[in-house]
């Protein structure tokens, strides 16, 4: 299996391509799917009082929503 290190079609950029060329794969990386536990377990690991990332959505309001929020991430993880 060939691992691509992806990076912008507009610039070349050899020296990634030559470094994904010669990548091995890390055995010890999971890559099963997410599960809905997962998601939420890591929800609930997000710090409170941390200003609010570029959506502008602080970490309590995720926490507050947590089962929707859970639910919707983990969707879209899915079909990533």
């Amino acid at each position: 299996m060939s691992t691509m290190i992806r990076h912008s079609t507009s610039t070349v950029c050899f020296e990634l391509d030559a470094a994904s060329s010669a990548a091995t794969p890390d055995i010890d990386i999971c890559t099963d799917e997410l599960t809905l536990d997962e998601v939420v377990r890591a929800v609930k690991k997000l710090k409170n009082d941390l200003t609010a990332g570029c959506d502008d959505i602080p970490p309590e309001f995720l926490k507050c929503a947590l089962p929707h929020v859970a639910q919707a991430w983990h969707s879209l993880f899915q079909r990533a």
